[in-house]
């Protein structure tokens, strides 16, 4: 099973901080693997492009997480949040996904 979760916590005042986590992806479907692994590094270069703070970046094979904040991450983390439930959608036995906005 794989295990995604996507965070939007902080405020308007303070300033937002996102997280995008996916676990377990390795196990499973290969296309799954690589849907998800797709998505990851697809947002892992559009930080790095965009010279976004990154404040956590751990990308290995079936453990992924990314804790970024910047003008227009909230764009991209909706994004995120709908190729996940796309997935999900997809295949429900396969990928679980959370979102929190706290």
């Amino acid at each position: 099973m794989t295990e995604v979760t996507l965070v939007r916590d902080g405020s308007p005042y303070t300033g937002y901080w996102y997280t995008v986590e996916a676990t377990g992806h390795a196990t499973g479907s290969v296309e799954l693997c690589a849907a998800v692994s797709t998505l990851v590094q697809t947002l892992d270069a559009w930080l790095t492009l965009r010279g976004s703070a990154v404040s956590e970046r751990r990308i290995e094979p079936g453990d992924c997480r990314l804790r970024f904040s910047g003008h227009c991450c909230g764009v991209v983390w909706e994004l995120m949040c709908v190729g996940f439930r796309g997935l999900e959608a997809t295949d429900p036995e396969t990928v679980h996904v959370t979102i929190r906005k706290k």
